[in-house]
């Protein structure tokens, strides 16, 4: 990125240049949302407007916020992140990771590391901490156990199954990722790109669908740190794809080639489709296999969750008369949706006056979503809550304003869990 291309789906939620110049025919026949819900969705933009959400379900009120079970305060570091792992809320702060009980907010244990930056596979912490020469990696179990090694200059690091990737770079070397394959203390393979890191270290790592992503977030939009995604197999660099509250964030670093797809990272427990057993989903849809031929178009929308065999996805709904893309109304209609990929009938329908995106998270009853809109007076979006999402009604169960985009959130079957502006907060699903 930085020297390669960008882009950022937000209003259209819609194709990148090199998408809409894909092979013609994975569109031939391809499913996309059945029914049209502009009819009741245009009705039910001026009930929003005065306070009424209207869904197929009938009027309800404007949710309110839930319960809340307990707020603990933390000092964030540079990879503020919280997990839900067996009862607990796991947490990285400044000074390490710390497990709190789920029910009560009460410390369980706490494991000191120097600024750490974790990733979760299995219920268990793949963590960096220190820097340079002294970046140590450390596993970090539901229990509290740990076991470390010295990785010098890594910054964040994912388990890939029993292999491991690892992250890094200097302000004068080239950022690479490192593939250790289980019981090798010899790399299997290194990815470059092609210019510095710079000033900043790698925070995050996504691991979805086979590709791994490593990148800091951008708080500050003057500043741009260098992302990067690989194959999590061959090191092969793909299309950095990374969701955010106004869609998808996708660019190209210089090196990689423009054919491939773009491999969307997504909420929920994934795809799971019994014809299509390697089926991917992608920021234009789902298709049978990487490279392979479409089985459902989703027509722009943002896709934010996979549900096995479903989609949520949100689509703009463009306002009547003229507008401008560098200047959206204040309020964005659309409709947040639940798709059957094998059909491509929605499920449900439920109009929204607001962006919906990520950070995200979903549990066995709701999807919890970030909501935005564009503010006229400060000519920039704005967030504006987490909007709870019933998943077999879509009805918005409740909602918790925000003035800025949390640094994480997660759930279990009785909490969400919301870390921002160094507190994290437990609130009843119900």
């Amino acid at each position: 990125m930085g020297r390669g291309d960008e882009d950022e789906f937000a209003l259209e939620g819609g194709e990148s240049v090199e998408s809409a110049t894909r092979d013609a025919s994975r569109r031939r026949g391809v499913r996309g949302p059945g029914g049209s819900p502009w009819l009741w969705v245009t009705a039910a933009v001026a009930l929003i407007a005065a306070g009424v959400a209207v869904s197929p379900g009938g009027e309800r009120p404007a949710p309110r916020p839930p319960a809340t079970a307990w707020t603990v305060q933390i000092t964030e570091g540079r990879a503020p992140q919280v997990w839900a792992i067996e009862d607990q809320a796991l947490v990285t702060t400044a000074a390490g990771v710390t497990a709190f009980d789920a029910a009560t907010g009460d410390e369980v244990w706490s494991v000191p590391l120097a600024d750490p930056s974790c990733t979760e596979a299995d219920g268990e912490l793949t963590c960096v901490h220190g820097e340079d020469q002294d970046a140590t990696i450390a596993i970090v179990t539901a229990h509290g156990q740990t076991t470390e090694h010295v990785s010098p200059f890594a910054n964040v690091a994912v388990a890939v199954g029993d292999a491991l990737l690892v992250a890094g770079g200097t302000s004068s070397v080239h950022p690479w990722v490192d593939r250790y394959d289980p019981g090798e203390t010899e790399r299997t393979w290194r990815a470059r790109l092609d210019y510095p890191l710079g000033e900043g270290r790698w925070a995050r790592a996504i691991l979805s669908q086979g590709v791994a992503t490593f990148y800091t977030p951008m708080t500050d939009p003057e500043t741009f740190v260098p992302m990067m995604a690989v194959d999590a197999s061959t090191g092969e660099l793909r299309p950095v794809v990374i969701p955010t509250p106004r869609g998808y964030l996708v660019g190209m670093n210089a090196d990689v080639e423009r054919n491939l797809d773009q491999l969307l990272p997504a909420a929920g427990p994934g795809l799971d489709l019994p014809e299509h057993p390697d089926a991917v989903l992608t920021t234009e849809g789902v298709l049978t296999a990487p490279e392979g031929d479409a089985v459902y178009s989703n027509g722009g929308s943002t896709v934010v969750a996979a549900l096995r065999t479903d989609l949520l996805e949100w689509v703009f709904i463009p306002p009547e008369g003229p507008w401008e893309p560098s200047s959206p109304p204040d309020n964005l209609p659309g409709t947040f949706r639940r798709v059957d990929v094998t059909t491509g009938e929605s499920i449900w329908s439920t109009p929204t006056e607001s962006l919906v995106g990520c950070p995200c998270t979903i549990n066995d009853t709701t999807a919890a979503l970030i909501t935005s809109n564009w503010s006229e007076a400060e000519a920039q979006f704005g967030v504006e809550s987490i909007h709870g999402f019933d998943l077999d009604t879509g009805d918005a169960e409740w909602s918790i304003p925000l003035s800025r985009a949390p640094e994480a959130i997660a759930s279990d079957d009785r909490h969400f869990y919301v870390l921002i502006d160094g507190a994290v907060t437990a609130y009843a699903d119900r």
